[in-house]
């Protein structure tokens, strides 16, 4: 079997505007990593999406929002990914590339963006 867990780029780094939030999706990332680990030893595979922003009413209209997927775009790649057996996984796939540089920017500078 497969399990499908909905996580948030907003886990990968913690960001001024919403470092509550984001705080939760790291906790739910790190839980998914053991849970994984845990569950392979029974033949369960678990993918992790790390979704950037969809389109749904709670993100409808917030202002600043860019590069928005469409939510049945995102269900249909949840799905794929899970049956290619992927563990982590972007969507859209240029968060990846996004949050790597994100990630890398060195904290002294980080701490001083308002993003």
């Amino acid at each position: 079997g497969c399990i499908i867990v909905m996580g948030s780029v907003a886990g990968d780094r913690g960001r001024i505007k919403n470092y509550v939030y984001g705080s939760a999706k790291a906790g739910l990332h790190t839980y998914v990593q053991g849970l994984r680990a845990r569950l392979a030893r029974v033949g369960v595979s678990v993918t992790m999406v790390k979704a950037g922003f969809i389109d749904t009413d709670m993100s409808f209209g917030a202002p600043g929002l860019f590069l928005v997927a469409a939510p049945d775009a995102c269900a249909a790649a949840c799905l794929s990914f899970a049956n290619a057996g992927r563990d982590v996984v972007y969507f859209p796939w240029f968060w990846r590339y996004i949050m790597l540089i994100i990630r890398h920017i060195p904290e002294r500078i980080f701490k001083r963006m308002h993003i």
